[in-house]
């Protein structure tokens, strides 16, 4: 089977990046073959610019062309700059399919497309990653294609409310019916979801959880270890962020070290940014996809909620691994006196959501269901 994955172009974030090659690796090893989808414009190969600098160059000539010739290069060399090395393990290890649009996927080649994973359908994410015409793009209704198996996977709201409005729940609501199966990567994203367009949901885990760890040490080249002190991977940072991890270095006795966050111009790749969790002593984050590679690698976590982001995912991780302990809300009271190790059944915890998520996907791509 061909499938396409819709999801947030790879571009700077690291964990986004990996659940789109998680996604793609877990199908293949199913022995079906993969295209992640991203915009056209952002994946030129450099012989495309080159052609297409050119035709710009003579339209130029001939004052037919109002915009600059090099457009490409001035609207996103500062993206290039900062990703270069992880666009590199994008380039080499995702297979990228460029479209001009969502109306424009070439859903004939395909015999399935699956929206998902990451925060595919939060509104405010859509307009600067595939820039829709309608919310309801991202729920592939632009494809028009009847005998199209279509699945959402761990596709996230992010917040634990319903965004859209009535005009915008309708369409979203028709196109979600023409879906094979549905499902989340929050708990709460089930009832919201069934609540506003009537849809039964599953919950799933992220496609990152789905491999496992030593798959991960491959991919990066390292093993799981400690001795990495005390690794802090903070989106937004803080004052009070940075004051609780300086608390903890000093209290634990950790050397501290910093992963970068993905706005910054990158310093390390992929690997390295796997390595440094496979080798910390301790993790401290505000990223959910920070405290998913803390629960791969089974290491001592104190994760900040960060509602800017959407609170609704980490909610999940909380009841599904029971990590009350790991979950801070007020950083200005946090007993540094204990350790923050794992749930000690937390093994057993993932490997009974990878098969139920396994069942979910192979039934979904099966085509037998249908949502309506």
């Amino acid at each position: 089977m061909r499938i396409g994955i819709l999801t947030h172009p790879p571009k700077h974030n690291y964990g986004g990046i990996l659940q789109a090659w998680a996604l793609q690796t877990v199908l293949e090893g199913m022995g079906h073959e993969v295209d992640v989808f991203v915009p056209a414009r952002d994946y030129c190969e450099f012989f495309q610019l080159l052609f297409l600098w050119s035709k710009r160059s003579v339209l130029k000539l001939l004052g037919k062309l109002d915009v600059p010739v090099l457009y490409e290069y001035y609207q996103y060399r500062a993206i290039w700059k900062k990703s270069r090395l992880i666009q590199k393990f994008t380039r080499r290890k995702i297979h990228l399919c460029g479209v001009s649009g969502l109306n424009l996927i070439p859903s004939k080649k395909y015999d399935a497309i699956i929206v998902g994973s990451d925060q595919v359908w939060r509104k405010r994410y859509m307009w600067g990653t595939w820039q829709c015409v309608v919310p309801a793009d991202m729920f592939l209704s632009s494809i028009a294609d009847a005998g199209l198996i279509r699945v959402a996977y761990a596709a996230s709201l992010g917040i634990g409310e319903w965004e859209y409005d009535e005009d915008e729940t309708a369409l979203i609501s028709a196109a979600l019916n023409r879906f094979n199966a549905v499902s989340v990567r929050e708990k709460s994203a089930v009832e919201i979801l069934h609540e506003a367009t009537g849809i039964e949901a599953e919950f799933v885990l992220d496609p990152t959880m789905l491999i496992p760890a030593e798959q991960y040490c491959r991919l990066a080249g390292c093993e799981v270890h400690s001795g990495g002190g005390l690794v802090s991977y903070i989106l937004d940072p803080t004052d009070d962020k940075t004051m609780m991890i300086e608390n903890i270095r000093k209290t634990k006795g950790y050397v501290h070290r910093e992963l970068e966050r993905y706005g910054d111009e990158a310093k390390i790749g992929i690997e390295d940014w796997v390595a440094g969790f496979a080798s910390a002593d301790m993790i401290v984050t505000d990223s959910f996809h920070g405290c998913v590679f803390s629960i791969i690698f089974n290491k001592p976590l104190l994760f900040v909620i960060n509602e800017t982001r959407g609170n609704a995912r980490f909610d999940s991780l909380v009841q599904v691994f029971g990590l009350e302990r790991n979950m801070v809300k007020d950083i200005r009271n946090v007993d540094l006196s204990r350790d923050f190790k794992l749930p000690s059944d937390i093994q057993s915890r993932m490997d009974v959501m990878k098969e139920k998520s396994m069942v979910f996907l192979k039934s979904a791509l099966s085509g037998r269901n249908k949502m309506n």
